[in-house]
């Protein structure tokens, strides 16, 4: 054994080593991990193992790493919405039309020229210009982006379905059509297909433009037409006709056009109070039908139109009053007041004609 210690190193670090291994330390590695790790053994000798590993290192075993499966939780991813088709958007000949194809909840309103249509399942709009939501429940149609096909717009129209199932047609808002531009006249119609059942409802209030007027013709046995207190109706020369001989009609809405006809087919009730108004000569009025007053109050007033026909009885104990160019009114068994003024007649005569109650003697 050689005895004695020098100091040998690179690069800053030393180590203690016999003296003999000194004198040749370049052929040895003299590093960092040779001082921490001990080259030399603690009384100084240069081992075999660290020679060893000086030259070829140290054989570190792989390290296995036992795959895992990737797991994931289970979760609900959402679709886009699926509806099925079951109305249709189109335009044709001058009307802007929503039909059912199965029993359908149709509904329209309006806010300046962009109109509204909704439905239970999906509308299908096709070759509209300005149409939006097209496959979905709602579809709305600027009125001013219309492409009108070479016919002016003249009709919106909900149709119930032409199968026998049974559908709703409902003015749902305001429906204010003298707003449209590019077209003179428009009016609305809500129209059954003659086998259904349909119902029709006005909640919300129509105005059309000139020449349009509006039809309500939902026409079988115990389909209803029902006409809410805000679903007041105004046109201005054109015509309004509600129901056919077999609806139901119910009303607490008013109606007023300049110089169109009024027209109500069928059983009336009132709801609440309605007043019909017009100012020109066509302006007439008739109720083809029983007139139930229920306590509401009737009031015409025709101005040069006439009241010309009230072929069914009127009932109740609301009051009625008629003003027109000629009054004639069928069996009234009200309770209420009557009155009833006659503006002008044939060759200046005023013409008022009333059938006795039935309660009352005839002389």
């Amino acid at each position: 054994m050689v005895s004695g210690r020098d100091r040998v190193g690179r690069a800053g670090y030393f180590c203690e080593v016999p003296r003999v291994f000194a004198r040749k330390q370049a052929f040895f590695r003299v590093d960092e991990e040779m001082c921490l790790e001990g080259f030399f053994n603690k009384e100084g000798f240069y081992t075999m193992s660290n020679f060893l590993k000086s030259l070829f290192g140290a054989k570190k075993a792989a390290k296995f790493t036992k795959s895992r499966m990737q797991t994931r939780r289970l979760e609900l991813i959402g679709l886009e919405e699926r509806i099925t088709p079951t109305a249709t958007l189109a335009f044709g000949s001058g009307v802007l039309s929503l039909t059912a194809t199965s029993a359908e909840a149709l509904t329209v309103s309006a806010s300046g020229q962009v109109l509204t249509f909704t439905a239970t399942g999906a509308i299908t709009a096709t070759g509209i210009a300005g149409a939006t939501g097209t496959g979905t429940s709602t579809v709305t149609v600027d009125l001013s982006n219309v492409a009108y096909a070479g016919s002016l717009l003249n009709l919106i129209s909900l149709n119930g379905a032409a199968t026998a199932v049974n559908s709703t047609l409902t003015v749902n808002g305001a429906l204010d059509l003298t707003a449209v531009t590019g077209t003179t006249s428009i009016g609305l119609s809500l129209l059954d297909d003659s086998t259904g059942d349909n119902d029709a409802f006005i909640n919300f209030g129509v105005k059309t433009k000139g020449a349009g007027g509006v039809t309500v013709d939902v026409n079988n046995t115990g389909s209803l037409i029902t006409i809410a207190a805000l679903g007041d109706i105004t046109t201005t020369t054109g015509a309004v006709a509600i129901g056919t001989t077999a609806s139901t009609i119910s009303t607490a809405g008013d109606v007023t056009t300049t110089s169109g006809a009024i027209g109500y087919t069928g059983a009336v009730t009132l709801t609440g109070n309605v007043a019909t108004t017009s100012t020109l000569a066509a302006g007439n009025l008739s109720i083809t039908g029983a007139l139930a007053l229920s306590t509401f109050n009737f009031t015409a007033n025709q101005g040069l139109g006439n009241v010309n026909a009230f072929t069914g009885a009127v009932t109740g104990s609301g009051a009625l009053s008629l003003t027109g160019a000629a009054v004639t009114v069928g069996t009234i068994t009200s309770a209420g007041a009557v009155s009833a003024t006659a503006t002008t007649g044939d060759h200046g005569r005023r013409q008022i004609r009333f059938d006795l109650p039935q309660w009352l003697p005839h002389r």
